[in-house]
């Protein structure tokens, strides 16, 4: 087991411009597939090698070349990069030659997750440094997403100290160096193995957040239609009957999420978000009543303790304490964090309600995103997710012992529960099996490498 700190005091650091949210690009991808077709946007995102093989999304191969430019700098400085990429793609469509649009490419792909189309677009620019200096960077950053360590840290070291950096720049490029170059030293595990599930769960849309339910396994569906919660009997054989849970919980014009169930299997928590006309996001979360045959009664949203106004609430998991008292952990982006996306607690009263949100702390908790947490009660272990660029690349998955705001050390689970990609939603099931999603290299059902979130089963031997 690969043990390291991933939060030494030095890392707490103010938010640098060059920090990938990438948690925030994926919520607004999620909604993107409300309104478009996800092979059609599968498509519009493979690396570009020829004229020909860039397939854009609908009504943007007609838009002329300027009002795709002008738009796509919009979406640019709102911070919308996910949905700026799409409409630089359609500029370099038809303006091949430009440079700059080829810089923001490089960037811009990354929130995407094209991590060769990334690479590929800052190749095509490294005679240009002087006049796109942080194409180094990103082409640093695609490399290790790749799980090219060797060649990242020689572009990052390059960008480093070509450039002298000092201050947070400096510090953000040493700890992904530190990511890389740990990552490439280290071993996977022999005796873990992680599986792809069967093709009735995955499918080449994305599927992720597994919990397990008397009736199989719930989990999270990203499709044409949004986002929607299903159920798979015998997750872990062949071939599996999947079904969606009803409109209580998959609501129609929301997306539904990230169903975990207590402990007694009675009740679900789940995430339910709407975008409003105005490109808000709102995540709040839920919980409904789960009857013997699988309907879902009693849904209501939790109270303001756990939904702040005007801030996102998700990823719910609830767990006991000693004394038998409900935790609710969950992930939030409301004041009084430390940044990004950061995990919170709050306890459930005698009467049904939950108190005011506690965060866990610093020695989870950092300046980028901590997503997905799930509580072990045997081992009193938390595990979560963390983009942290002292990693492996993207999310990887952490562990730490303790409870509420009283925590040990966190370490990193290795290899093969991480990748060089986005691993999250590790949840065990018993001693020696769990759950991961991942959008890692080589799964059977993506249409194109990285481009969709698989489910996988962990085996520990």
């Amino acid at each position: 087991m690969l043990c390291i700190d991933p939060f030494p005091e030095l890392f707490f650091l103010n938010k640098d411009i060059m920090r990938l949210p990438f948690l925030l690009a994926f919520i607004l991808l999620v909604f993107s597939f409300s309104i478009l077709a996800q092979g059609e946007l599968k498509a519009a995102v493979d690396p570009p090698k020829s004229k020909d093989d860039i397939v854009l999304l609908p009504g943007l191969a007609n838009l002329k070349p300027n009002k795709a430019l002008q738009i796509a700098e919009e979406l640019y400085r709102v911070g919308d990069k996910a949905g700026a990429y799409h409409y630089y793609l359609a500029y370099h469509a038809k303006r091949r030659g430009n440079k700059y649009a080829q810089y923001r490419l490089a960037e811009t792909a990354l929130f995407v997750r094209n991590y060769l189309g990334a690479h590929n677009f800052a190749n095509g620019l490294l005679k240009k440094e002087k006049k796109f200096p942080k194409v180094h960077y990103y082409n640093g950053i695609a490399l290790k997403s790749l799980g090219e360590y060797d060649k990242a840290v020689t572009e990052m070291n390059k960008y480093m100290i070509k450039y002298n950096l000092t201050g947070e720049d400096s510090i953000l490029i040493a700890q992904q160096i530190e990511g890389a170059v740990v990552a490439a030293a280290h071993r996977p595990a022999r005796n873990i193995k992680v599986k792809e599930l069967n093709k009735d769960i995955n499918t080449i849309h994305s599927e992720n957040g597994g919990a397990m339910a008397a009736q199989g396994l719930l989990f999270t569906h990203v499709g044409e239609a949004g986002s929607i919660i299903r159920l798979a009997m015998n997750p872990e054989t062949g071939r599996s009957k999947v079904v969606s849970l009803s409109g209580t919980v998959n609501r129609a014009g929301y997306q539904n999420s990230d169903p975990f169930l207590s402990e007694d299997g009675k009740t679900l928590f789940f995430t339910r978000c709407k975008s409003s006309n105005t490109g808000e996001v709102d995540c709040s979360i839920y919980a409904g009543t789960l009857q013997e045959k699988g309907k879902v009664t009693n849904v209501h949203k939790l109270g303001k303790g756990i939904n702040q106004p005007g801030y996102l609430a998700m990823q719910p998991i609830i767990t006991k304490n000693e004394f038998g008292r409900e935790i609710l952990y969950f992930v939030s982006n409301r004041p009084g964090g430390f940044g990004g996306f950061d995990i919170w607690y709050s306890m459930r009263l005698n009467d049904g309600s939950f108190t005011r949100a506690y965060n866990v702390g610093r020695k989870i908790n950092s300046d980028f995103n901590e997503t997905t947490p799930y509580y072990e009660n045997q081992g009193s272990t938390l595990f979560f997710s963390s983009d942290h660029p002292t990693g492996f690349g993207g999310f990887d998955v952490y562990r730490i012992q303790g409870l509420q705001r009283y925590w040990e050390k966190a370490y990193n689970m290795g290899m093969p529960v991480n990748s060089s990609t986005d691993d999250y939603y590790f949840r065990k099931t018993d001693e020696k099996t769990g759950y991961l999603s991942s959008n890692r290299a080589g799964t059977k059902y993506a249409i194109h490498e990285n481009d969709s979130d698989d489910m996988f089963i962990v085996k520990f031997e």
